[in-house]
């Protein structure tokens, strides 16, 4: 009711206004002058119209979203539970192996370093490790949450890459196109965005600004699909990885919402960001994998394949050790309808990591097309609108986090995805080169892990003070090393998490000895 009375009194003080220039208008004589103030009247009475009805339209959409939220959260608080009640035993069984296979990165050569690490870095009696000692040094993982990377959004448009693409791969359907209804085509994708700036004004402006950077919270909040590109070990995988994680813990302990911030990883390692928003059930995918299914079986569909997905080629089930064919068939089979189920109801957090890495051209033509597919069908704002709909449609009232519904993840290298874009309005992400406060982060956990590891592993007599003092030695040498102005070749590759991983266990085997400068001494 006050709203609606503001709005009238709003819209009286127009009218009165507006007369009062027409009245000013009437009082000149020179019809130049009537004309001029007329005009200008005019145009700031359409311009006060449009503000307000587009502020009306906001406070509108708001409004809806509330409520849409509101009904979402009740909706969850009943059906989560009713959904995980009916297929417990299955997915119990598949959230374990989820947390089994993403709990952390695998640190491949520490078994070399046993007996330097046993005599030197701890004065002790060298240990002569047994069969079962090294199996166990060889499995030390550095969890997923020591990665830390930030995301910028990419200013580009979906016709942008499209034109880019046609730029790129110069193929015969674009040589052989009509050059007249090429440019029709090109000069209507321009006349639809008539104020764009270009593309390298506006990465200009983009990599110049810190604020810029995108939030995990809000690129998950704000947007139903999503794509994320990055450099080759860039953090890609680890970052889909790690918020798996997250919702694995979220969907165990039957929370209606998501939250980084109660895990206790975060709060350990000062995580640089945080999630939150809906429930949801994750599906992570290879999209190696996928295509590998495919060619093993050319009516698959990706929403087929799901259930029966694997990673790294394990199934996402852990099965008795005696089980047979027909058993694991079976469960594979429930497995899939308890997700199929999942993304029926708008419960699902779909991850699809490496859309790039598929050699042929004619497979990734075909691969996108079934993305494509599944995104079109099975990922929808509750209105039913999809990604591939007009831009503004629903656009308003399409907030995931508040409308709930299944939503998509997608990670691309940068130069792959270029070549073959995603159609539709999706979202892109790009991740950014680690910052050096990032990577002495990423120094600090790596060597705390190693070392704590490490000395469980040999069975050490070390105190937590002695590995605390060892530690800071070590990693102080390292942090000295990147910062010294003459080794900038070796700060660019500690900006690349997966390199980054690599330099550490080089300083680690290598105390105070020269670090490589370039990528191909590591």
């Amino acid at each position: 009711m006050k709203l609606r009375v503001e709005q009238t009194l709003k819209s009286e003080l127009d009218s009165i206004r507006f007369s009062l220039i027409k009245y000013e208008a009437d009082l000149t004589a020179d019809l130049q002058t009537k004309k001029k103030i007329l005009s200008i009247g005019l145009r700031e009475k359409q311009e006060t119209d449009k503000n307000r009805q587009e502020a009306q339209i906001k406070e509108r959409a708001q409004l809806v979203l509330r409520l849409a939220e509101a009904e979402a959260t009740m909706m969850a608080q009943v059906k989560l539970p009713e959904l995980y009640e009916k297929h417990s035993k299955i997915l119990d069984r598949y959230l374990r192996q989820c947390k089994s296979a993403h709990i952390g990165i695998q640190i491949v050569g520490l078994e070399t370093t046993i007996n330097d690490f046993s005599c030197n870095i701890y004065p002790s009696r060298s240990v002569e490790p047994t069969p079962e000692i090294l199996d166990e040094i060889r499995t030390i993982e550095l969890p997923v949450q020591s990665v830390y990377i930030h995301l910028q959004a990419d200013q580009a448009t979906a016709f942008e890459r499209k034109q880019a693409r046609k730029l790129i791969l110069k193929d015969e359907e674009d040589d052989d196109r009509d050059k007249v209804g090429y440019d029709r085509e090109l000069w209507m994708g321009l006349a639809a965005t008539p104020f764009m700036d270009s593309g390298i004004d506006r990465e200009r402006v983009h990599k110049k600004k810190e604020s810029n950077k995108s939030s995990f919270r809000d690129m998950l909040s704000n947007n139903r699909w999503i794509v994320v590109l990055g450099d080759p070990g860039s953090g890609k995988t680890t970052f889909v990885r790690w918020l798996v994680s997250i919702y694995i813990q979220a969907i165990s302990q039957n929370k209606p919402a998501v939250s980084s911030d109660d895990s206790p990883q975060d709060a350990e390692h000062n995580n640089v960001d945080s999630v939150a928003g809906p429930t949801r059930m994750p599906i992570l995918i290879r999209v190696g994998e996928f295509v590998e299914a495919c060619s093993k079986n050319p009516l698959l569909t990706l929403k087929d394949y799901i259930g029966n997905h694997t990673w790294l080629g394990n199934y996402m089930l852990d099965f008795p050790t005696r089980s047979t064919q027909k058993e694991r068939d079976n469960d594979m089979k429930q497995l899939q309808t308890a997700l199929h189920e999942y993304i029926k109801e708008g419960y699902a957090l779909i991850v699809l990591d490496g859309l790039d890495e598929i050699p042929e051209s004619e497979t990734r033509t075909r691969i996108v097309r079934l993305v494509e597919e599944f995104a079109r069908e099975h990922v929808q704002t509750p209105e039913h609108v999809s990604v591939f709909d007009d831009k503004f449609v629903g656009g308003e009232l399409d907030i995931p986090s508040q409308t709930g519904g299944n939503q998509l993840i997608i990670t691309s290298r940068i130069a792959g995805y270029k070549a073959k874009p995603l159609n539709g309005h999706f979202s892109h992400y790009t991740i950014l080169p680690m910052e050096m406060d990032d990577i002495k982060k990423f120094i600090d956990h790596w060597f705390q892990t190693v070392h704590k590891k490490l000395i469980e592993a040999l069975r050490l007599n070390i105190s937590d003070e002695m590995m605390e003092t060892v530690c800071q030695t070590q990693t102080q040498l390292l942090k000295t090393a990147l910062e010294k102005p003459n080794n900038k070749g070796l700060r660019q590759m500690a900006s690349n998490p997966c390199l980054m991983n690599f330099i550490c266990l080089i300083a680690f085997r290598t105390r105070g000895a020269e670090l490589p400068a370039e990528r191909i001494c590591l």
